[in-house]
């Protein structure tokens, strides 16, 4: 037997051996990705008919819409969930407990007030950030939105932390479920409109809030009365994440305000349609990966305290197997989905086609760096995590300002691609430093 067919076994070993510690990983990964390719594959199963009916301009306006949302959820989220993580996996049963009530607590303190600014100034924030092309009753019911989805994700983090894979999948369900039907009978019978979708997204966070909450009370042991950690430390640990999701925002949904304000609401619609393909790759593939991979990863730098490098070297390893194989997938299903796609798609939406490959390929980008991530994350460095953003973000920015007028949407698409890839490559960097000190 030759040195070079000694060393592929090794190797393949090697491999076989990383694939076979990712099992569980792999078990929920699968179960994650099926339920989001229910509730993905619905919701583009109906998105021909909400694109039959919205015209580009209209789908441009949810876009902005749904962007507001994020942004707003930003800030009256206060990184209490990201506060909540740093905590979590190193809390026995009963502090998580009171952990998730104290922040529920000031969540609804901080968050109440803001909202109803919001109700006082939805005529400010018309003509601030929608340039008076939407309308108030749009802009409350976003407001109803905001305030509702920070318990409907705080319900899913705690279910994937704790891997109820099942029940968080079939919440997932239940949810697109609703907002489809609520959604389709609201825009098709009763010719809401864009307010159809916003609608139907409310009606869906209220119900999975109310079942979560319902849920968590028959589970929590800890008494709600007698729970009296200090809570500043939640918003002392939250609130540095704050600025670093605002970039975020400026990241990852931000072009679509510039395209706005460079273009108009046609060419946001069109972006915005081709960025759903990309959300719909993000959702059924990397987000299912990340969320079966980042706990398990967690807890295995928890178990393994003094060799923290040993489980760092291991998760190097997955993500050079991930980013390859990942590539080749999407790269695959694009060739083989396009004639379809054409196909189903209206055609004054046809134009969104050949943005899809390069935005698939930052939605990679931009999951690789949890990799690089997870480690920082467990550390704690937060200062870094905070204002590592602070870079891609501005690139991010400052490049669609420079390429938007001259490029139009390619341009729109490459400063997302750039930016996305220096975020990674900075995460590495961080993380070598970080490595160093073990």
């Amino acid at each position: 037997m030759t040195r070079v067919t000694i060393r592929m076994r090794w190797i393949l070993n090697h491999y076989m051996y990383s694939l076979r510690e990712l099992f569980p990983v792999l078990k929920n990964f699968f179960m994650y990705s099926g339920g989001a390719l229910l509730v993905r594959g619905s919701s583009a199963f109906t998105a021909p008919i909400t694109m039959s009916i919205l015209s580009p301009e209209h789908y441009g306006l949810l876009a902005l819409l749904n962007s507001f949302v994020s942004i707003a959820c930003v800030i009256c989220g206060l990184g209490l969930r990201q506060a909540l993580f740093l905590e979590y996996f190193h809390c026995s049963s009963e502090q998580k407990q009171e952990s998730i009530i104290n922040i529920l607590k000031l969540y609804l303190l901080c968050a109440t007030p803001l909202l109803v600014i919001g109700f006082l100034f939805r005529g400010h924030i018309n003509q601030w950030y929608f340039s008076n092309q939407s309308s108030t009753g749009l802009i409350v019911l976003c407001l109803c939105l905001i305030f509702a989805y920070f318990f409907s994700e705080l319900i899913y983090q705690i279910l994937q932390y704790e891997n109820k894979s099942l029940l968080l999948t079939s919440l997932q369900i239940g949810f697109t479920t609703l907002v489809i039907t609520t959604t389709i009978v609201l825009l098709w019978y009763g010719n809401y409109g864009v307010a159809s979708l916003i609608i139907g997204q409310l009606a869906g966070v209220i119900v999975v809030s109310g079942i979560g909450i319902w849920y968590s009370l028959r589970c929590i042991t800890a008494n709600l009365r007698v729970c009296q950690l200090p809570t500043a430390k939640y918003l002392a640990q939250g609130l540095p994440f704050v600025p670093g999701m605002l970039l975020a925002w400026a990241l990852a949904a931000g072009d679509r305000v510039l395209l706005a304000r460079y273009l108009t609401l046609h060419d946001v619609g069109i972006y915005s349609v081709a960025d759903l393909f990309g959300q719909l790759f993000y959702m059924t593939i990397l987000i299912p990966f990340s969320n079966a991979y980042q706990p398990y990863l967690m807890k295995k730098f928890a178990e393994n305290h003094h060799s923290l490098m040993d489980v760092e070297r291991w998760n190097r390893k997955i993500m050079w197997l991930f980013l390859p194989g990942v590539t080749l997938l999407f790269s695959l299903g694009y060739l083989t989905t396009k004639p379809i796609v054409y196909r189903f798609l209206p055609p004054s939406y046809q134009e969104a086609i050949p943005y899809l490959w390069l935005i698939l390929f930052g939605y990679l980008l931009s999951v690789a760096s949890y990799f690089p991530a997870a480690l920082i994350q467990f550390r704690k460095k937060t200062t870094f995590l905070a204002s590592a953003i602070c870079i891609p973000a501005l690139l991010n920015v400052a490049l669609n300002i420079m390429l938007i007028p001259h490029y139009h949407i390619m341009g729109c698409v490459f400063a997302t691609i750039i930016s996305y890839g220096s975020y990674f490559v900075l995460m590495l960097f961080y993380n070598q430093y970080v490595s160093r000190s073990l």
